[in-house]
């Protein structure tokens, strides 16, 4: 069936984005246009927070919350400071910024912070990646450099050198900008549906299609491939099953193929993840029915906690097992699977309670909090 990145706003008209891997939802991004991921202010220092080398930045209307250990010179409350809104704000905590500004183009990205020519792994010529890396030396510097995309293999020298000399324009004039800005205002509105959209389109053989004319407008004026669904008889959501995915997200309780059960719910501190047996047959050997209902738990929850991007501390309250091997089997398994995903996530076993415990990166918001 192949790869897909689905792009539509079925649901309550927020635009979401559907990767599918062989027909089946591995990750949903938030498309929507309010998302401020990416966007570069002159923040305003409010407060310091000098025992962990912080400081709170005003932008906008919003605040982040960014490190000040690479900062080139002390800040002081009242500064104005260059930021890019690096992660979405989650639960309480405020937006992450960054003062390592990067600028996104179809071939190339230009890297403040990082002087050095990089090139995307999937070019894997070797002559070819010699000849772009010496092709971007002349444009880098001290204070930025490049990375260069999978599309840059497809492009032209012309195109390529032009994208340079644009995106450093475009460094330039947001510097020129800041300079006279006043503190708080935007400098740079990042496009997430392009972003997003440029993102997927860099992967190995992924489609992406979407249902809605204004987007497919976008996308083909950024030159981005894609498909245009017109919908028949079957809609887009429809063919995908993509309401049911959202659908059990939302939902606290999700049910697996035996008949058991999971409850996931949410507290300012943690992530609880009750497995339940419901309406699962126990027959034959009690422990290997449990250990087969708690792997198959394991696999759902995986999938759930990538699906839902649910991060911080997560408990695990998998029905009892008294053999101490399965539950390291449980555990070693669950690590592999967490090693594939989006966000870096580890499991470090079972407390003396009984509950596995784990923790998972925080990067953009939980999908419940987006809807």
């Amino acid at each position: 069936m192949g790869n897909k990145f689905i792009i539509s706003d079925f649901y309550q008209k927020h635009m979401l984005g559907f990767y599918l891997v062989d027909g089946k939802v591995q990750r949903i991004a938030d498309m929507a246009t309010d998302n401020i991921v990416g966007n570069i202010y002159c923040g305003l220092v409010s407060d310091l927070v000098k025992n962990i080398d912080a400081a709170f930045v005003s932008i906008g209307s919003q605040k982040g919350f960014l490190s000040t250990k690479k900062c080139e010179e002390p800040l002081k409350c009242g500064d104005k400071v260059l930021v890019q809104v690096e992660y979405d704000a989650i639960k309480t905590k405020d937006y992450g910024l960054t003062t390592n500004i990067s600028l996104t183009g179809n071939a190339l990205v230009l890297t403040v912070g990082n002087h050095a020519v990089s090139i995307s792994k999937k070019i894997q010529d070797v002559t070819k990646r010699n000849a772009l890396k010496q092709m971007m030396e002349p444009y880098r510097n001290s204070e930025y450099g490049f990375i260069l995309r999978t599309q840059s293999e497809f492009m032209t020298k012309e195109e390529i050198c032009s994208e340079a000399e644009r995106l450093i324009a475009q460094w330039q004039d947001i510097q020129r900008k800041f300079t006279y800005a006043k503190p708080k205002e935007i400098l740079l509105s990042q496009n997430k549906i392009v972003e997003t959209a440029k993102k997927y389109a860099e992967m190995d053989a992924v489609e992406i299609i979407t249902d809605r004319q204004e987007i497919a407008h976008l996308l083909g004026k950024e030159k981005i491939p894609f498909r245009l669904f017109e919908t028949g008889k079957v809609s887009l959501c429809n063919l995908y099953r993509l309401d049911k995915t959202v659908e059990e997200c939302l939902s606290n309780k999700v049910w697996l193929r035996s008949g058991a059960y999971l409850v996931i719910d949410y507290t300012e501190a943690l992530t609880v993840i009750d497995v339940n047996s419901g309406k699962a047959e126990i027959k034959g050997n009690k422990e290997d029915v449990i250990f087969e209902i708690n792997r198959e738990a394991m696999h759902k929850i995986a999938e759930q906690i990538e699906l839902r991007n649910l991060s911080g501390i997560i408990l695990i309250d998998f029905i009892n097992m008294k053999n101490s091997q399965r539950k390291e089997e449980i555990e070693k398994e669950l690590n592999e699977i967490l090693l594939k995903q989006s966000v870096y996530a580890k499991a470090y076993g079972f407390t003396k309670l009984g509950l596995m415990e784990m923790s998972r990166k925080k990067k953009d918001k939980p999908f419940h909090e987006i809807l």
